[in-house]
């Protein structure tokens, strides 16, 4: 229900009593589970990342076969699916990626993020990037779609522009195009 509340009207509509008043139950009831707001933010937060971890694994479940290609079409498309993401859910995604975030830079072990490390590693065992890359170059994807993503849903950047940054990113990121 305040995930719903959230898509509608944003972060600042969130409030325990109004989730309270929705789903029918005593505020003193939400106390229970959420000690306050942040808590609840915290919890929201933390399903956008359950979220976007899911969007990856079905983005990337049809790209079975053992190839280069087929790395390469991973790697593009959890890019896709990020931006996706913010895009269709742009609520979600800047409180996943707002004050109320579950990870930090420094430690980045989110499932989505391993799944993009996973990419990147699997490009690097097929030779397509140095081994020495990976996670410097999982750092470029991740903040370049990011950064992209935050520029179209603020209306700074148009969504027909999604494919041409892959394939910079691609270029930036591969020893050689397939």
């Amino acid at each position: 229900m305040a995930i719903a509340q959230l898509n509608d009207n944003g972060v600042e509509s969130i409030t325990l009593r109004g989730v309270c008043g929705e789903l029918g139950v005593s505020q003193s009831a939400a106390y229970h589970h959420f000690k306050n707001k942040d808590a609840l933010l915290q919890a929201m937060s933390s399903q956008g990342e359950v979220e976007l971890t899911r969007r990856f694994k079905v983005a990337i479940n049809g790209i079975g076969k053992k190839t280069d290609k087929a790395a390469i079409l991973r790697f593009d498309a959890l890019g896709r699916e990020y931006i996706n993401f913010a895009i269709e859910e742009p609520h979600l995604f800047s409180l996943t990626f707002g004050p109320m975030c579950n990870f930090h830079s420094d430690d980045i072990d989110a499932e989505s993020m391993e799944m993009l490390r996973q990419s990147v590693s699997e490009l690097a065992e097929r030779g397509l990037i140095s081994p020495k890359s990976i996670e410097p170059l999982a750092l470029l994807a991740w903040t370049s779609v990011h950064g992209f993503s935050q520029l179209v849903i603020s209306g700074l950047m148009s969504k027909e522009l999604v494919e041409p940054l892959l394939a910079s990113i691609r270029h930036l990121v591969l020893k050689q195009e397939i």
